[in-house]
């Protein structure tokens, strides 16, 4: 199974990555903020439409639809929400220590501590960041086809649009299971590159 989500053995894989890129983005135009009409995108959502499009397209050949429909298609996320808290009760917590490496400002956006930081510090980041993919035998099969599309989905997504999150205080729901992410009510405006909001 290596073979087929390490990218090596897929001969288009970029070539599909980009053409699912061009699918996401295309949906996102109808969620524009213009003027007064406000009309917010969870994007978190639109996110698992993406990887599950490209899990397809690359698995089976041909995406399942979730960008084109812009919908749950077949309810398998759905289906995983409701399978999910189930779960949860074998998930691992974070010890007490836990701001050790990042700082007791993790959960805040701060690039800063990877740009200003030692090298020894960032070296210690990145291994950690890693253990997200788990490592040997229980190593993420698609960590470098996750890794291509945050390359490029981002560049695509950030050069054409601006992304503002609508409720600050609570930005982002989320689960966590077992290398499982669930993330849910991440609304946000978007507006055209350059026209900002009203």
């Amino acid at each position: 199974m290596v073979a087929g989500y390490s990218g090596k053995e897929v001969e288009n894989l970029e070539r599909l990555i980009d053409q699912n890129i061009a699918v996401f983005v295309g949906p996102i135009d109808k969620y524009v903020t213009a003027g007064s009409e406000f009309k917010p995108l969870d994007f978190g959502r639109k996110a698992q439409y993406f990887t599950l499009d490209v899990i397809t397209n690359l698995a089976y050949g041909k995406a399942f639809g979730y960008l084109a429909t812009d919908s749950d298609a077949y309810d398998y996320i759905k289906t995983v929400e409701e399978t999910l808290p189930a779960a949860m009760m074998a998930r691992k917590e974070v010890p007490a220590s836990g701001g050790a490496v990042f700082g007791e400002d993790a959960d805040v956006f701060g690039p800063e501590r990877w740009l200003d930081s030692p090298l020894e510090k960032i070296r210690e980041q990145e291994k950690t960041l890693e253990i997200i993919f788990a490592f040997g035998k229980y190593q993420c099969l698609g960590r470098n086809v996750a890794l291509m599309d945050l390359n490029k989905v981002f560049v695509e997504l950030f050069r054409r649009f601006d992304f503002s999150v609508v409720d600050p205080q609570k930005p982002i729901g989320n689960n966590t299971c077992m290398a499982t992410f669930a993330i849910y009510n991440f609304w946000v405006a978007v507006t055209r590159l350059g026209e900002g909001l009203l």
